[in-house]
């Protein structure tokens, strides 16, 4: 994948392959933490959207904001 997600607006919408690139999350995984949210369970990783019943899609603006938050900040 060539995108360049810098220069994309927040509001574009991802599919699961492009949030893998971006985060290295598999895709698989990625759809299984929203089958978990889609359930009303806790699960990690970006919020989703749901379009369909057989179809996820992600914001940018949260994908960015799920690798900020999981950001490990230490003094050393």
């Amino acid at each position: 994948m060539s995108e360049n997600f810098e220069e994309m607006d927040g509001n574009v919408v991802l599919n699961a392959k492009q949030v893998e690139a971006l985060t290295t999350v598999p895709a698989p995984t990625l759809h299984e933490w929203a089958a978990r949210r889609d359930a009303g369970l806790p699960a990690p990783g970006p919020v989703h959207l749901r379009l369909s019943p057989r179809h996820r899609r992600w914001r940018l603006a949260d994908v960015q904001a799920y690798l900020a938050e999981s950001r490990v900040d230490r003094d050393v």
